[in-house]
């Protein structure tokens, strides 16, 4: 590898566009093969996975080296060697952020293989092969000659690497981010094995930067920040973001307590930037439908509407995923269910019903696993003289299926039916009517182009906006009084400002 990088700065075969690394090892059979595999090798809890951790990074190194950092990976594996309890093949496509591609091939079997180049280097003027032994040896193909060499071999390479330990330690030196041996470096290859991971599951292209705060991410390597994380760091995390000049578009609910609540709607009045909250229900076509049909009379002026949020966690077909430990943390999701889904049906009953005055409520913690109120109820009275109930609650044990939204007026009634895939049926003295809009998971791009158009034209996100931060702190501030309510034993005023 030292050589083949020589070569390429001395320009033998110009500027490289393109590499191969492919990492093969009959374990056990070959030559060079130099000591008995250990069981936790084969462990992917141990390991981290199977032949992208167990050796692959040692090719993903190289290939750094010999062409830039990696931008993003495309890639598949396959379990095909019993032994080994994860991975043992695994194929990517690489893309480099100075536009070089390159391929990177991870093979572990116990049956021999046709010994094929460790690297292959291409360049306009001629091509460099490492030779697939452990022994060594590296051939240059140019246009005028083809030389062979052996500078040593793969084993050759740990004594350096520990001499260069040594002399740190003599030295009492920290090592710099550029040393070959540092910390960041190694993280680079490590990152590139998690992105081939990543992309082998979703089936999709995959970025390598993955970046431990928003310090490490600097300022250029995005304009925009999509924040996800546990509720407890939004507003610390928004207001670092905001602070560096980029565009956010800020999970729900936006802070758990009403001093946060104040400090981002002060942060979206103070910003030029494009600032908006990610609540999706008001794109839910079921929603937006029922209120179409509100505005067009046909069940009247509604009088009251009843919202019901449950689901049997992990059990319902509609379960997109196995839900993070900190989702049953009070203090990380700034309580249970009330702050972690019940904002998505307070929206709409507040598009449906209008602003809600005051509200009383009870909660209970019924499930073991989440450390916060599982079930919660709220009767609410509107400042227009409107009436409505919430109605929350999280377990994992199946339940039967109830309408997420009722809405009552004096010519019919509006239902939403309680499932994610959709539904809505309207009933009035005449007719019934049934309908599927695209349900809740149709909410969701709409949401994402909403934000991705403001970007393109730059615009402040007006309070009106179904994304603005106003908007989704009243969402907040109706949860807040639940809290405070079940703690008073009483009604709550829910605008506290």
């Amino acid at each position: 590898v030292v050589q083949a990088i020589k070569l390429i700065k001395e320009g033998v075969i110009g500027e490289p566009y393109y590499a191969q690394g492919n990492c093969f090892e009959s374990i056990g059979i070959d030559d060079f093969d130099f000591c008995e595999v250990p069981d936790w090798i084969y462990d992917p809890e141990k390991n981290g996975g199977g032949a992208v951790m167990a050796g692959g990074v040692h090719w993903i190194r190289p290939l750094r080296l010999m062409l830039g950092d990696m931008d993003k990976v495309a890639a598949m594996t396959m379990d095909a060697w019993k032994t080994m309890r994860a991975e043992t093949l695994a194929h990517a496509l690489v893309k480099f952020k100075n536009g070089k591609q390159g391929v990177l091939h991870f093979h572990y079997s116990d049956i021999p293989m046709e010994k094929i180049p460790f690297f292959q280097i291409f360049g306009p003027k001629g091509e460099i092969t490492i030779h697939g032994v452990f022994d060594g040896g590296i051939t240059v193909h140019t246009k005028d000659k083809v030389t062979t060499d052996n500078c040593g071999g793969y084993m050759s390479a740990f004594k350096p690497q520990m001499a260069s330990f040594f002399a740190a330690v003599k030295k009492g030196e920290k090592l710099a981010d550029s040393h070959p041996g540092s910390v960041s470096e190694a993280m680079k290859d490590v990152l590139v094995a998690l992105a081939i991971y990543r992309s082998a599951e979703k089936g999709a292209w995959e970025n390598v930067d993955v970046y431990g705060s928003v310090e490490e991410a600097g300022d250029d390597s995005y304009d925009a920040a999509v924040i996800m994380v546990p509720h407890h760091l939004h507003v610390e995390i928004a207001r670092e973001v905001l602070s560096k000049g980029k565009h956010v578009l800020l999970e729900k609910p936006l802070a758990i307590s009403i001093e946060g609540c104040r400090e981002l709607l002060a942060l979206a009045q103070s910003t030029d930037r494009v600032f908006m909250a990610a609540e999706n229900s008001p794109h839910w076509p079921e929603v937006v439908r029922a209120i179409q049909l509100i505005k067009e009379g046909v069940i009247g002026e509604p009088y009251y509407a009843q919202a019901n949020y449950w689901e049997a966690i992990a059990k319902e077909d509609y379960d997109v995923g196995a839900v993070p430990s900190w989702v049953y943390d009070p203090k990380k999701v700034g309580g249970g269910v009330l702050m972690a889904g019940a904002v998505h049906w307070i929206r709409p009953i507040r598009m449906i019903l209008g602003e809600i005055d005051k509200l009383v409520g009870m909660t209970v913690n019924a499930w073991d696993r989440m450390k916060g109120e599982s079930l919660a109820h709220a009767l609410v009275q509107c400042k227009n003289g409107k009436k409505g109930v919430l109605h929350f609650h999280y377990n994992d044990v199946p339940k039967e299926e109830i309408p997420f939204f009722q809405i009552f007026g004096p010519k019919g009634e509006i239902t939403i039916h309680g499932k994610f895939e959709g539904g809505i049926t309207v009933h009035t003295k005449d007719k019934v009517t049934t309908d599927n809009c695209g349900g809740y998971w149709g909410s969701f791009k709409p949401q994402m182009a909403s934000f991705i158009s403001a970007l393109k034209k730059e615009e402040k996100i007006t309070e009106a906006h179904t994304g603005s931060v106003s908007e989704a702190v009243k969402d907040v501030l109706v949860s807040l009084a639940i809290y405070r309510s079940v703690e008073e034993e009483k009604w709550e005023n829910v605008d506290v400002f």
